[in-house]
């Protein structure tokens, strides 16, 4: 168990109660936080409240599917991570999950190591609070956009990726010297 674990909330959705008691275990015996839901709508709701820092979901539910809810939670945060699950699932969908942004897509039945590696590698990823205010704190800004960019070099910032970020030139305020 990974001493960090259980600084993390874990949220599980799908609509085959088997299933979650299964990942529940996993997760749980992992040491992670799990919260679970069996429909996208009610998960959807349950996350304000907990803050996850990732989401495993099935693709296809009754009501809201895995997609829906995929392209819901990114609307209001593009960061956090959701691995995509399908026991019914072909490359199409694969290929529609990761467009929206998913971060993984595992097939079922699951592999309880490939499942854990996964989650492990964007939690690495995800947002933490200390880390954010350690990469940031030289950084002044008052701009939410400029903020959003922070956090988008934040989490990429440990990966092996090139990155150029363009735009305007930052403005001196010149309300704040006094010139002679």
């Amino acid at each position: 168990m990974d001493e960090n674990t259980k600084s993390h909330d874990l949220l599980i959705v799908d609509d085959d109660e088997e299933i979650l008691k299964l990942l529940s275990k996993w997760l749980d015996d992992a040491g992670f936080n799990v919260v679970t839901s069996t429909s996208g709508e009610d998960a959807f709701d349950k996350i304000s409240n907990i803050q996850p820092s990732l989401i495993i979901t099935d693709l296809f539910m009754e009501g809201m599917s895995g997609l829906e809810l995929l392209t819901k939670v990114h609307a209001k945060n593009p960061l956090l991570p959701v691995i995509m699950l399908s026991g019914k699932a072909n490359i199409p969908d694969a290929v529609k999950a990761t467009h929206l942004g998913s971060v993984a897509f595992l097939t079922k039945p699951i592999d309880k190591e490939s499942l854990l590696l996964n989650i492990r590698r964007y939690l690495r990823l995800a947002p933490n609070a200390t880390v954010k205010q350690e990469f940031s704190k030289n950084i002044i800004y008052q701009s939410q956009i400029m903020g959003e960019q922070i956090e988008l070099a934040r989490t990429i910032a440990d990966s092996n990726v090139t990155v150029l970020i363009t735009g305007a030139t930052a403005m001196l305020r010149l309300d704040h010297y006094i010139f002679y």
